[in-house]
């Protein structure tokens, strides 16, 4: 298509002497083909680029003004105005897409099992059903009516603590061989289990952050490797360094957050002082080290 034809097409369409369809075809075969001939675009790229840009043509086409300036030069300045916004839109989604679907790019993914108190760590749940393990310690020959009152106690504290990782319908078998309220067991299971519902929803929100500024990372390390300017340069490292630091104080909050009740919820739950929680959970694991 030689130089001013979208011109004179145009100039001909607005005195109606061509239809506006063969214009609309014409321009779209232009903005089709331009990524691919300046750019060297694949043509994929260069169909979405399409799809992107297909809406304003119409637009383009009643609001130019026929003046001094050709139609090609208002339609090239544009094209490359919205390829500049296109690349990067589509640079994001690609990144965004490859992070999600690739784990292995999510920093500091591995799994906090322990909070950063160490003192709410206790042994880990037995693979038994919990009824069953708690009836097998108990059936053992204890030495007095106030030690296995207190072994009791502790053993409530660790099925409160590993009430997610037992079945609801355990609830009773286990209230009858602590000696502690079916309606009050029930209730304190539910009372953890929205505290550790809002703590879950606290960790994807915390995650999906982080991820945004993983993404933001990404982004400008791209721009900081292709950039040729050092005052861009330096400006890019600055926002790498922001964006590193936000990447750490989020993951920071996020491994503070445990999936098991802490001893703090399991002390409000059975109203008594955090300390006591601290030292039967630490006894009991001392006691089933020898079970």
């Amino acid at each position: 298509m030689r130089k001013n034809d979208l011109t004179a097409m145009l100039v001909s369409y607005r005195s109606g002497n061509m239809a506006r369809k063969i214009v609309l075809e014409a321009i779209c075969l232009f903005v089709y083909k331009y990524p691919g001939r300046i750019y060297n675009w694949k043509e994929d790229d260069c169909s979405d680029f399409f799809s992107y840009f297909y809406p304003k043509i119409e637009r383009m086409i009643d609001s130019f003004q026929i003046r001094d300036v050709p139609f090609e030069v208002y339609l090239v300045k544009t094209i490359k105005l919205q390829i500049k916004t296109f690349a990067a839109r589509k640079t994001a989604e690609e990144v965004s897409i490859k992070i999600l679907k690739n784990k292995e790019l999510w920093p500091y993914e591995k799994i906090i099992n322990s909070s950063a108190a160490g003192n709410d760590s206790v042994c880990e749940p037995p693979s038994c059903p919990f009824a069953d393990f708690f009836q097998d310690i108990l059936a053992r020959d204890l030495s007095g009516i106030n030690r296995e009152n207190t072994l009791k106690k502790r053993l409530l504290m660790l099925a409160l603590k590993s009430m997610h990782c037992s079945a609801e319908n355990e609830i009773f078998r286990i209230s009858d061989m602590l000696d502690c309220d079916r309606k009050w067991l029930s209730d304190a299971f539910w009372q953890l289990e929205e505290k550790r519902s809002e703590k879950k929803n606290k960790k994807v929100f915390l995650q999906n952050r982080r991820n945004r500024h993983f993404c933001r990372l990404c982004l400008l390390h791209e721009s900081f490797h292709s950039s040729l300017s050092f005052e861009e340069k330096e400006q890019l490292y600055l926002k790498i360094a922001k964006e590193k630091s936000s990447i750490d104080s989020i993951t920071k909050k996020i491994d503070m957050i445990t999936d098991e009740p802490t001893h703090q919820d399991i002390a409000e739950v059975m109203k008594i002082p955090k300390g006591s929680v601290d030292s039967g959970l630490y006894y009991l694991k001392l006691y089933l080290e020898n079970y």
